[in-house]
């Protein structure tokens, strides 16, 4: 894959898996649009679940390239892919997980320290970590406020307490694989 592949790469792979993982919210009653139009969804979630996915799988290699270091030890394939399925379990959760939304951030502040171990173990991924547990839930506060879909079962602001932990793991997940991908991309 040439590197100029790697936005709409990444946009692509945002677009399907970040739409087909918004289902489990909207499909288990954790989220809703204001005007879905198929599967629950608005016609905007595969742009914004596109755009999410450039950035997040781009943050990493953007790092890189700005500090010439790596973000973090770079993981094989054998340990992408269970960090993928672990993000998506921890998604599914954040969903279908009968508790409350305290017990909802034990689990994926659990899951985003096990993704932390897994791939990346650096401070840099940490601070990443960190931006997307901030930069997320403030996109979806701006839409909550638009009137463009709500949380079911919110506590400030219009979002669960536990969403900052799964944009962290997103980041924690996503990030490596970032790498990975760009690695093909050169």
């Amino acid at each position: 894959m040439r590197a100029r592949a790697f936005v709409p790469v990444a946009f692509a792979i945002g677009a399907v898996a970040g739409t087909a993982l918004d289902a489990l919210h909207t499909h288990s009653g954790t989220t809703a649009y204001a005007s879905p139009v198929l599967a629950r969804a608005a016609w905007w979630t595969p742009l914004l679940f596109g755009s999410a996915g450039v950035a997040v799988l781009g943050a990493y290699p953007a790092l890189e390239r700005l500090t010439g270091r790596a973000v973090a030890p770079r993981p094989s394939g054998a340990r992408i892919a269970p960090a993928l399925g672990l993000f998506a379990g921890l998604y599914a959760a954040s969903g279908f997980l009968p508790a409350s939304n305290a017990v909802k951030l034990a689990v994926l502040a659990a899951g985003a320290l096990l993704l932390f171990a897994a791939v990346a173990r650096s401070a840099r991924a940490a601070l990443l970590a960190a931006v997307a547990a901030l930069v997320g839930p403030l996109v979806e506060v701006t839409l909550i406020a638009r009137g463009a879909f709500d949380h079911m079962q919110p506590d400030l602001l219009g979002i669960p307490m536990w969403l900052p932990a799964l944009y962290a793991a997103a980041s924690l997940a996503f990030g490596p694989a970032g790498v990975a991908l760009a690695g093909r991309a050169r």
